[in-house]
């Protein structure tokens, strides 16, 4: 089960690379600790609304990465009508 586990999470990784390097090519460059340290450590905050659904999501705008993050992270989640945004957290 674990390393099924491990094969997964490397898999949603990978493909969350592709993902994000059509906006941001830096990205592509970037092994999977890396893309974890780097692009899935920018803090910030989420807003959710009373039925649990994400509303908002509030990236760290002192966080150099997350300027180059923000329009794919639009462009992603503009289906889902979440609102993301650069602000103090």
């Amino acid at each position: 089960m674990l390393v099924a586990l491990a094969a997964l999470a490397h898999n949603v990784l990978v493909w969350a690379r592709g993902w994000l390097e059509a906006t941001v090519p830096q990205v592509s460059g970037m092994g999977i600790k890396r893309l974890v340290r780097d692009v899935f450590g920018v803090t910030g905050a989420v807003e959710i609304e009373g039925a649990g659904k994400v509303t908002q999501i509030l990236l760290n705008q002192a966080n150099r990465l997350a300027h180059r993050l923000l329009p794919a992270f639009q462009l992603l989640l503009a289906a889902e009508h979440v609102v993301v945004t650069l602000g103090e957290t």
